[in-house]
């Protein structure tokens, strides 16, 4: 510029830039200035709707090769905020349906958008706590960093066995399952009444519960087979998850999943961040000390009262251990909650049987074409194929998580025995008289029943048993 004033003096070109140039560079350093400022203050107001940490509970003292879960602290229970229909003919009867408001359903694809058409039923439900911003997992707690907040809502699918002592381990459960930042609305649970077999007693006691609870609940009556129960849960899912994108729980009522003291969301959204769509876990029963069986107690905790961690269910009679214990809502897990099954292998599996054939449910009394009540048939052409990669067009596709998490098993209580007894008597069908059984695993409860009469309890020597380490350092503080 100043090279196009070369006719002028050069006092006249300081000049020039004095009040022409230097005041138009600092109006515009002035403007970027200002870009800047508002620029901040917009990433300040964004940032201030995001998630900004969780809060997790101080962790406790470690069982051994478990992580260390929140809510089962060996000095009692984490804190957490609660709330204080299906078809009528006698295969599908349930009822007692509590808190599911619904409406006119809709179902949202892999993109998020919802579509209005499956003429499903929809729940009426809140955001969870990891899209919230912040969990609360127990007293003393210390504020972290959290990961990404889970956009999706998750539900905690259950099965509670009203006649054998279904209320006793519940309050536990509950009070497990609500620490780790499920809300009271997002519960799916059936509860299962034989009336032909057992008074009301039970039924009324696990129902008081739920309601001290705010737990919603339905009530399934009839006898429990493996196969009524997956058809009872097929229903509900599609009743009332319209989300195919949400997560599932899923977890017998004795079963209680440890995130390594992290909620629930935040370990799913780690999860969801690396394209994964279910979460597996690994069965480790707890047990009493001596190996007895007695009735489960409302206090202490209920590590306390089973502290021995051993191999039951592997040593004792060769079941599996692997779980499901997260999954997302396009897909469904077997029968007994082992495996994803794929959509490859879904027609097969959730297909109809003739009777005296073997079911790939393990039945051989015949059972009816469940595929129609899967999200496998309603919407086949979402599914990615069996060799496409994770996420590949925005399919869908069974990925496994590459972290399992472990699941500690408080199945080995007083009303374990008349259980097992019930369900041997009946998958066992008319085996016993040269015919074929019900379902083929009815020899696992006989193993079990027959290990427990002879003995009177369990037999710790040979189920691997060992004290957890919060039990070891009582030991050694009353030794010393």
């Amino acid at each position: 510029m100043r090279a196009a004033l070369g006719g002028v003096s050069a006092v006249s070109q300081q000049r020039y830039f004095e009040r022409c140039y230097r005041p138009a560079a600092g109006y515009a350093a002035l403007l970027v200035l200002t870009a800047t400022l508002l620029a901040v203050q917009c990433r300040r107001a964004q940032h201030s709707l995001e998630p900004r940490r969780v809060l997790l509970a101080a962790p406790a003292a470690s069982d051994g090769r478990e992580p260390q879960v929140t809510s089962l602290a060996e000095d009692g229970h984490a804190s957490y905020s609660g709330g204080g229909g299906g078809s009528s003919s006698s295969r599908r009867s349930s009822e007692g349906m509590m808190g599911w408001q619904r409406r006119e359903g809709e179902h949202t694809k892999a993109n998020g958008q919802r579509e209005a058409g499956n003429g499903g039923l929809a729940a009426s439900h809140t955001e969870q706590q990891g899209a919230a911003g912040e969990v609360q997992g127990g007293s003393g707690g210390k504020e972290l960093p959290g990961p990404p907040a889970l956009a999706r809502h998750i539900w905690l699918y259950s099965l509670v066995p009203a006649d054998y002592d279904g209320a006793g381990v519940l309050p536990h459960w509950l009070r497990h399952y609500l620490g780790l930042g499920i809300r009271p609305a997002n519960f799916l649970l059936l509860v299962n009444h034989n009336p032909a077999k057992y008074t009301s007693e039970g039924l009324e006691a696990v129902t008081q519960v739920l309601q001290d609870f705010g737990v919603q609940h339905r009530v399934w009556r009839g006898q429990y087979s493996s196969e009524q129960h997956l058809l009872q849960k097929l229903l509900l899912f599609n009743e009332v998850i319209t989300d195919l994108e949400d997560w599932i729980l899923i977890a017998d009522s004795d079963e209680f999943q440890d995130y390594g003291g992290m909620p629930v969301p935040a370990f799913l959204a780690l999860a969801e961040g690396q394209g994964a769509t279910y979460v597996q876990g690994a069965m480790v029963d707890r047990v009493a000390a001596d190996g007895a069986m007695p009735a489960v107690a409302p206090a202490p905790s209920i590590s306390r009262q089973f502290p021995l961690r051993c191999h039951v269910v592997s040593n004792l009679y060769g079941g599996k251990t692997k779980k499901v214990a997260a999954m997302k809502a396009f897909l469904r897990s077997n029968q007994g909650n082992h495996k994803v099954v794929p959509a490859s292998e879904a027609p097969q599996y959730f297909g109809a049987s003739r009777p005296g054939q073997e079911s790939l449910r393990g039945g051989f009394y015949g059972f009816e074409d469940l595929y129609p009540l899967t999200p496998y048939h309603r919407f086949a052409d979402r599914y990615a194929l069996a060799d496409q990669p994770s996420a590949s067009g925005g399919l869908w596709g069974d990925y496994a998580y590459s972290l399992s998490i472990t699941v500690l098993h408080f199945k080995w209580h007083a009303a374990v025995l008349r259980n097992l007894q019930d369900r041997a008597a009946y998958y066992k069908g008319s085996a016993g008289e040269g015919g074929l059984p019900r379902y083929r695993h009815y020899q696992e409860s006989e193993k079990v029943v027959e290990a427990l009469l002879e003995h009177g309890r369990l037999n710790l020597t040979s189920l691997q048993c060992a004290p957890t380490a919060s039990v070891q350092q009582r030991q050694q503080e009353r030794s010393s």
